[in-house]
C-alpha cells in the first residue's frame, strides 16, 4: 500500500526533511516482556542538529481522563439492546473498546514508572524541542518553528508522490532507548 508524506523545507538554507521518518513500527519492550506502541512525532534534536522522530508522551492526567472516557463508552455500549442484525457490530465495538482499555491501562502503568522526559529516537538525547507538523495539508504552510541552524522559516507541503517502502521494527526500552532493530516481514 502506498502512503502520502509531507515534505518540510527551510527557506534559509534549503535543508529538507520528510515525515517518512515517522513510518514503521516502534514499540516499547516493557520489563514484564509485553510490547507497547510507541507514540511519536517530529522534533528538533539539538544533539543531532536535525528534525528527528521524538517520543510523544502524554501526561498521566490525560491518559487517566481518556481511560475514564473509554470506560464510560463501554458501559453505554453494554446497556444498549441490539437486533440480531446489529449484534455483530455491537460485539466488535465492545471488543474494540475492551482492547483499547487494556492498552491504555498498560500505558498508564508504563507512564507511572517512566523516569525520563521524551527522547530523540535516533540518538536518545533528551535535548529536544517539539515541532508541530500538521497531520495533512493540501498546500504549503509555514510552521511556527525556526530552523536553529540558520534561523530560516520552515514550511511544509504535501509531496506530489506516494511511496511504498519496507520499514524495520524498532524496539525501545521503557525509558525510550533503542534496544534493537528487527527486520520487518
Amino acid at each position: 500500500m502506498s502512503m502520502p508524506y509531507t515534505e518540510i523545507k527551510c527557506e534559509g538554507c534549503d535543508e529538507s526533511w520528510t515525515t517518512i521518518m515517522l513510518w514503521g513500527i516502534h514499540s516499547y519492550e516493557l520489563p514484564n516482556g509485553k510490547a507497547l506502541n510507541l507514540e511519536r512525532s517530529i522534533g528538533w534534536c539539538n544533539k543531532c542538529s536535525s528534525l528527528t522522530p521524538v517520543e510523544e508522551i502524554q501526561s498521566l492526567e490525560d491518559e487517566m481522563e481518556c481511560l475514564s472516557s473509554l470506560r464510560k463508552d463501554l458501559s453505554k455500549e453494554r446497556k444498549l439492546r441490539f437486533t440480531a442484525f446489529k449484534k455483530k457490530f455491537f460485539n466488535n465495538s465492545v471488543k474494540s473498546l475492551k482492547l483499547n482499555i487494556a492498552e491504555l491501562e498498560q500505558r498508564i502503568e508504563w507512564r507511572k514508572s517512566r523516569q525520563s522526559p521524551p527522547r530523540c529516537l535516533k540518538c536518545s538525547s533528551m535535548d529536544i524541542l517539539r515541532v508541530v507538523i500538521p497531520a495533512y495539508t493540501k498546500s504549503t504552510i509555514p510552521l511556527s518553528f525556526k530552523h536553529p541552524e540558520c534561523g530560516g522559516k520552515l514550511y511544509c507541503k504535501p509531496s506530489d508522490f506516494r511511496l511504498n517502502i519496507r520499514t524495520d521494527k524498532k524496539v525501545f526500552n521503557s525509558e525510550g532507548v533503542l534496544i534493537r532493530t528487527e527486520l520487518s516481514s
